[in-house]
């Protein structure tokens, strides 16, 4: 859900303005060059795949990877971009700083920052400003993402460019486009730069491709979707309702025999079954175990299926356990996902919990210290911080007394349970987003969430990393149609995806 992070951050005139040197140029020039790009396409072990094909979508060049996985593609018939900065309304990045010009003697300068989806994260400056030469940081505003897609308008000038935070913290920046793009034109750009090296193979493990590029300059992280999800043509049709198909994207830390599914008293290992012929059956729930049957990492979805409807979600309304994403396709011609996005699947248990950690405020850590290394515990949910009488347990009180309401225990409030909170979801998904000041017609639209505290910063965490922007983050995350749950009628195949 489109979030605003931070403040602007102040503008400083500098003295001088570099060059682009070797950072970045406005003048997409194509000229020939003799750069090979060089690399090594490899499983999840390290070890090298052959017979992989790599691609430069831009160029039309493309290679297959040899027995060790490595390739290399002529780059001769590369375009590269010309760095002779000389662009008018001149850019360049240095120390991590958009540094930009005003030639004319005024001009409104306009720098917003988006994410991969083409929603906007943070307007970093707005303005009319006089000749001269300014700097902006585009990661002070506390935008938390290593990759960025800024906008930025100097007077008549218009560029799209994307930044890349490296290991080092620096930052490499590509000038995509010299015009202001639309939200859908920022997720076509974004894709493609996403997935400009490409590497396919039929069945590889699974859907992930780490290809290092430019002589071993880059490393590239590239999914595959329909390799993540396999092909939906390929699994069999249902006899009763719908066929359900799980999968094992734990990132090769458990083999399917370690993986457990349990639905209606049975109780399986994905080696033994991973395609299940799914009856019809209300308010139905499949568990997922690691290591054993009741292993202690573990977490469901839950769903009603009629003869000719499915209806159904993942759940954060009391804990997150594991990676979960689903994918829903119905004849219909309905086909969505919803749950974790395919970074989370990748990312490593402890980078995610620190990730967690380090997007939410001090408040809310003790809902991951204290369920490391199985759980991140729901606010109000046996947390042991947000209870009476516990360290955070009048976190909402002066928000409700600003509101006029009587002071309800903050546990309740993020339940969504008893008086009012229990019977008024609009309300109780109000005051977890921190809307409930504003007038009621401002309390269903995504740009107003989460913007101070308090609210539930949990719930927010999940929104931002799920397709969609959809999670079951509280009971009534449902309220204006935020959660993460789907529904279609003839419903054909549920593939579900189950990570570490």
């Amino acid at each position: 859900m489109r979030t605003t992070h931070g403040d602007t951050p102040k503008m400083r005139r500098t003295s001088d303005l570099l060059s682009l040197g070797l950072a970045m140029s406005l003048l997409a020039m194509p000229i020939a060059a003799q750069i090979n790009i060089t690399g090594k396409v490899t499983d999840h072990l390290g070890k090298g795949v052959e017979g992989v094909l790599v691609s430069l979508k831009k160029a039309k060049a493309s290679t297959l990877t040899a027995a060790d996985g490595s390739y290399t593609l002529n780059g001769s018939s590369i375009g590269l971009i010309k760095l002779d900065g000389k662009g008018p309304g001149r850019l360049a990045f240095r120390n991590r700083r958009l540094e930009f010009s005003v030639e004319a003697a005024e001009a409104d300068v306009h720098i917003e920052a988006f994410d991969l989806a083409g929603k906007s994260v943070a307007t970093l400056l707005e303005g009319r400003l006089g000749r001269g030469a300014y700097h902006v940081d585009p990661f002070a505003a506390g935008v938390r993402s290593r990759i960025l897609l800024l906008g930025v308008r100097i007077g008549a000038e218009r560029f799209t460019l994307k930044l890349l935070e490296t290991g080092d913290r620096s930052i490499q920046a590509t000038v995509i486009s010299r015009a202001e793009l639309s939200p859908a034109a920022l997720r076509k750009v974004s894709a493609e730069v996403m997935d400009t090296v490409v590497a396919t193979k039929a069945g590889y493990d699974p859907g992930r491709k780490k290809v290092e590029a430019l002589s071993g300059t880059v490393n590239l992280m590239i999914m595959q979707p329909d390799v993540f999800w396999g092909k939906p043509s390929d699994y069999p049709a249902a006899k009763n309702v719908m066929t359900y198909v799980f999968l094992n994207r734990t990132n090769g830390k458990y083999q399917d025999n370690q993986i457990f599914w349990t639905f209606s008293g049975q109780t399986k290992t994905i080696a033994d079954q991973h395609i299940f012929d799914m009856p019809a059956n209300s308010s139905g729930r499949v568990t997922f175990h690691l290591e054993s049957a009741t292993g202690k990492y573990w977490d469901f979805m839950e769903h009603t299926i009629t003869a000719n409807n499915w209806y159904g979600n993942t759940t954060r309304v009391d804990a997150y356990g594991l990676p979960m994403a689903i994918r829903l396709i119905c004849d219909d011609g309905h086909d969505s996902r919803l749950g974790e996005s395919y970074e989370v699947f990748y990312m490593g248990r402890d980078k995610f919990f620190q990730t967690y950690k380090a997007a939410v405020p001090a408040e809310f850590q003790h809902t991951a210290d204290n369920g490391q290394p199985y759980r991140i515990l729901a606010p109000g949910k046996g947390d042991g911080g947000f209870g009476p009488g516990e360290k955070y347990g009048t976190y909402f009180d002066a928000y409700l007394k600003e509101l006029g309401m009587a002071a309800t225990p903050t546990r309740m409030v993020f339940a969504c349970e008893g008086d009012p909170f229990g019977s008024n979801a609009q309300l109780a998904g109000a005051v977890n987003r921190h809307v409930a000041h504003l007038p009621k017609t401002e309390w269903l639209k995504a740009e107003n969430f989460y913007k101070q505290a308090p609210a539930n910063y949990y719930a927010k965490f999940f929104h931002d990393i799920s397709f969609g922007e959809k999670a079951y983050g509280f009971a009534y995350d449902d309220a204006a149609g935020y959660a993460a749950y789907d529904a279609c009628s003839k419903p054909r195949t549920l593939i579900i995806a189950i990570g570490y």
